[in-house]
């Protein structure tokens, strides 16, 4: 039998060795209460200590793999809380959290919207050179940009003459591109399938080896999620 909200293994009649069972409750009712954990991502930490906690991301990894959005905390090993609506998790240094079910099922900040938004962006006065390195970004925290980069967003002063590809690159690899179409001053964007980019990697905007002759005074921002 177990308890109907946390679903706690309960001591049976003339259990043998209770004080497995009822430790091992403890350690979870202290997981669950007041919630203080060291992160909100998909990757288990390397050298966990006990009594660490975390909110698992959406797309977790290694020992975390199935248990996306639960509670990971570490007793001897990984263990998981499912959490409930109405849930609360701080993360120092990063925000306060609200488990909302009914919106994907997503630790959201402060109690609305879905995981937490982390855009990168740049501007480049003028026509930009061939080649140009119009952004360089080494990420301090893991961030996914979607498929398709929506809602992503490009605008250039000055509308291109023919169309113009800028290649976007995570560590020297071509992973997607922010296009103009002649005689549009509005980009669109293109990623064929979602990119995590992990702490230390490196995002590069990179301008097409031969100019447009117009384009000129652009500004983009990459739309991403912590």
């Amino acid at each position: 039998m177990t308890t109907p909200i946390l679903e706690l293994d309960e001591l049976a009649a003339a259990q043998s060795q209770p004080e497995v069972i009822v430790n091992a409750a403890f350690r979870a009712l202290e997981a669950a209460m007041q919630i203080s954990a060291l992160g909100y991502q998909n990757d288990p930490p390397g050298s966990p200590a006990e009594g660490d906690r975390y909110l698992v991301g959406a797309t977790p990894t290694g020992a975390w793999t199935g248990h996306a959005q639960e509670v990971a905390y570490y007793s001897g090993g990984w263990q998981f809380l499912d959490p409930l609506p109405g849930w609360r998790a701080y993360v120092p240094g990063d925000s306060e959290y609200v488990y909302d079910e009914s919106s994907s099922g997503y630790w959201e900040p402060g109690g609305g919207g879905g995981p937490p938004p982390y855009d990168v962006g740049a501007m480049v006065a003028g026509v930009p050179d061939a080649e140009a390195v119009c952004l360089r970004y080494k990420f301090p925290r893991e961030v996914t940009f979607a498929a398709g980069l929506s809602p992503s967003q490009g605008v250039a002063g000055e509308a291109a003459t023919g169309d113009t590809d800028f290649d976007i690159q995570l560590n020297g690899v071509s992973v997607g591109t922010m296009s103009f179409a002649a005689a549009a001053n509005v980009a669109t964007f293109d990623m064929s399938s979602e990119t995590v980019c992990e702490v230390g990697d490196v995002l590069t905007v990179i301008a097409p080896s031969s100019p447009d002759a117009t384009l000129a005074d652009i500004s983009f921002v990459l739309a991403g999620t912590r």
